[in-house]
């Protein structure tokens, strides 16, 4: 049977051993172990330092460098922090955007606004 159509413990076809697999219970997954509610109490508290910041935008940019610097400090590395906050950001803040615009379109179209 091939390489990668073996099943290892985890029970993932087998390429390269999976990171987040344990193969030993001496040796620790490589993958940060983070729960929910540590990363919305972080996530909670760096948006509300962030409010204070009194420039316009302030508060997103303030947000997403400590959310960013907090996710590297919980172990996680820097290129998936970055990633996850930019996605966090387009996620909330650019996306609600788009079904109001389009709500918006249609209500300039039929004359209501």
């Amino acid at each position: 049977m091939p390489a990668r159509f073996r099943v290892d413990g985890c029970g993932v076809p087998r390429a390269p051993r999976p990171v987040y697999c344990r193969t030993s219970p001496s040796r620790p997954s490589a993958a940060p172990s983070l729960s929910f509610w540590s990363l919305l109490a972080a996530n909670i508290f760096l948006g509300t330092l962030a409010s204070l910041v009194p420039i316009p935008g302030g508060s997103t940019a303030v947000a997403s460098v400590g959310l960013s610097g907090a996710l590297v400090a919980f172990g996680v590395p820097k290129e998936i922090g970055v990633a996850a906050v930019l996605t966090n950001q387009l996620v909330v803040n650019y996306l609600p955007a788009v079904p109001g615009w389009l709500a918006t379109t249609r209500l300039v179209r039929r004359g209501f606004i």
